[in-house]
């Protein structure tokens, strides 16, 4: 069995979303009679400012069997641009005022660059796969989306060869960014541009991807792989870390909120914090240090490697991820969540958005941890207090804190388990 895969994020690209198909890759090869897997993706000239790449994910380009990086050389030089517009910004802030009038233009104007981007680099990659790759030698092509470029690609090549068995993956929301005026042109454009696929692929079933009557769906979640876990580890303080991306619509205030009520109670000793964030959302996640009044018991690691990251909750007490559940989207687990299941550490979920019924706030009992929930918040802000106060006294008893979840429920996120059922897909086809 042959396989294509055309990806932006892969090894040793260092973001959430290279894991996702760099583990399914590695024990397909390691478990499975896979003859050859073939990644296409960007040349990203990695290990520059702007792109790093994962030690960890590196160790596994060695089961790819073939890995074409695509030069995009005009996407590089919008790079330097954005990089030479940011400095400029950076250095004239007290500007930035005069030009909030034009935001609605700045807006429109960037939207048309992005679609802009998604069609050249789409045309330069479907160039490169017809004039360096015989796509005839493959029993699958695999795209994942996003961003919208992989999508545009397995739709020509699904038109130029008909004989090609495309499996379109969906790690967020097709089309998220819906025009909330017409959004039945986008759905239009979603189902034309996925109708030459033979399976869609999605990362939880609440993901719309308007297929047709014909097209098969199957649920791949993300996951985690066992062989990078490390063992719990004791602290000498109480430590209470985010690692990873926060998002504007994430909201975070009960918690510390709740922290803050505690220390007033006298029920937790503020000497014995220790608030950590690690990644590019400081902005997001200082306000609140700074409208609580935690400076003195915080700590910002910055963007930190994905090893030093999974150290980082190795060490923890407390683990924290935000997320939303609306009418318009739904969010089981992140992508950093799969990491917090392999830590072994008291997990807790912030979860914004209207929508009441959320799979989440019901299986986190099953990680060991506890949600709250914002428009929920007279009955779940007392749950989260009390398992705060709850796994603050445990590590103040005993310098640990302790978590009973499933097992068995939290195996099946394991990537051996995810690519032998990738495999049983594969076989069908």
């Amino acid at each position: 069995m042959k396989i294509l895969i055309i990806s932006e994020y892969i090894a040793p690209y260092q973001e959430v979303a290279s894991i996702r198909w760099t583990k399914i890759i590695k024990y397909l090869k390691r478990n499975h009679h896979i003859e050859r897997i073939d990644v296409v993706t960007l040349d990203k000239k990695i290990d520059n400012e702007r792109v790093k790449s994962d030690a960890l994910l590196k160790n596994d380009l060695k089961y790819i069997d073939h890995y074409y990086a695509v030069p995009t050389p005009l996407l590089n030089m919008a790079y330097v641009g954005y990089d030479i517009k940011k400095c400029f910004q950076t250095q004239s802030n007290g500007k930035q005022e005069g030009r909030k009038k034009h935001r609605k233009i700045r807006e429109k104007v960037h939207l048309l660059l992005v679609y802009f981007k998604q069609i050249y680099i789409a045309l330069s990659v479907f160039h490169y796969i017809r004039c360096k790759i015989e796509i005839e030698q493959y029993d699958a092509v695999i795209t994942s989306y996003g961003p919208e470029w992989t999508n545009l690609v397995g739709c020509r090549l699904s038109k130029k060869f008909k004989n090609m068995h495309w499996i379109a993956d969906f790690r967020d929301q097709w089309n998220r960014e819906f025009n909330r005026m017409n959004p039945d042109r986008l759905i239009k454009k979603a189902r034309r541009i996925c109708s030459g696929a033979d399976c869609l692929l999605r990362v939880n079933p609440y993901l719309e991807l308007f297929e047709s009557h014909r097209q098969k769906v199957v649920v791949i979640p993300n996951g985690f792989d066992p062989g990078e876990k490390l063992e719990p580890v004791k602290s000498e303080v109480f430590r209470i870390v985010y690692t990873g991306t926060i998002y504007t619509s994430d909201e975070m205030d009960a918690l510390f909120h709740a922290i803050q009520q505690l220390i007033n109670s006298n029920e937790i000793e503020r000497s014995d914090l220790s608030i950590e964030y690690a990644g590019h959302s400081e902005n997001l996640f200082i306000p609140y240090i700074q409208k609580y009044k935690f400076e003195s018991s915080f700590i910002n690691h910055h963007f930190i490697s994905r090893k030093e990251s999974l150290r980082l909750q190795s060490r923890s007490n407390l683990l924290l991820m935000a997320g939303w559940n609306t009418k318009n989207e739904k969010i089981v687990w992140s992508g950093k969540m799969y990491e917090y299941m392999m830590a072994k550490k008291p997990i807790i979920y912030l979860m914004a958005g209207e929508e009441k019924d959320c799979e989440a706030a019901r299986s986190i009992k099953l990680l060991g941890g506890v949600c709250y929930q914002t428009c929920r918040k007279k009955e779940t802000f007392p749950i989260l207090k009390k398992y705060i106060l709850e796994k603050y006294r445990e590590w103040k008893e005993t310098g640990n804190v302790y978590i009973k979840r499933d097992d068995a429920y939290i195996e099946q996120f394991s990537y051996p388990k995810i690519a032998d059922k990738v495999y049983r897909l594969l076989k069908k086809i």
